[in-house]
């Protein structure tokens, strides 16, 4: 699922409709609390993410997400980019920044490179990673890893520290996400 986060209803739209016309799965916010306030950054694979917006702009939400421990590729779109910005948001963790108007074959290709990133090496899919996440912290009570994970993939945990971090910066998420829902629920209940 790819997020796009902007305050401009028309690149919404016409983001929306080019990526789902290439096959991805899209939803929009409006902003960036609209994104926070959701519940759906965890299915969130890719976040298309402008940089100036009313509240809570591209580059905090980006730091914001990094401290939660959110580790989602972010291409990052701005009508008032340049060069020094570009280099900035990069070195800060962002996949790419895109000028608006940005030409398709940019953001395509852009969104291939977050895909492929991600698909790159042996190490799990975040789909598996939310797959295992979920169980670990249901209200079910603690589940032991191990009794969910293949033969294969127990063996690649043994060996690969960063599946470990990603699957514990998902974990750190979600329980972010919740609580955060649970702030705004009891906050509005008073």
């Amino acid at each position: 699922m790819i997020s796009i986060v902007d305050d401009d209803e028309s690149v919404r739209d016409s983001t929306t409709m080019l990526l789902r016309s290439a096959g991805y799965e899209v939803q929009t916010f409006a902003s960036a609390d609209h994104l926070l306030n959701s519940g759906s950054l965890g299915e969130t694979e890719c976040l298309i993410l402008d940089i100036q917006m009313p509240g809570t702009d591209g580059l905090e939400l980006q730091r914001q997400l990094w401290s939660d421990g959110h580790r989602i590729p972010i291409i990052f779109i701005t009508a008032y980019g340049d060069d020094l910005l570009r280099q900035r948001v990069i070195a800060r963790g962002a996949l790419d920044m895109l000028n608006k108007p940005f030409e398709a074959a940019f953001i395509l290709a852009a969104l291939e490179r977050a895909f492929s990133e991600a698909r790159s090496g042996d190490h799990l899919s975040r789909k598996r990673f939310l797959e295992l996440a979920e169980p670990s912290i249901g209200h079910k009570g603690y589940v032991e890893l191990s009794s969910v994970l293949t033969a294969d993939e127990s063996a690649h945990f043994r060996e690969c520290a960063e599946c470990i971090d990603k699957l514990a910066n998902i974990v750190r998420g979600i329980i972010g996400d919740r609580k955060r829902k649970e702030g705004a629920a009891n906050g509005a209940g008073e």
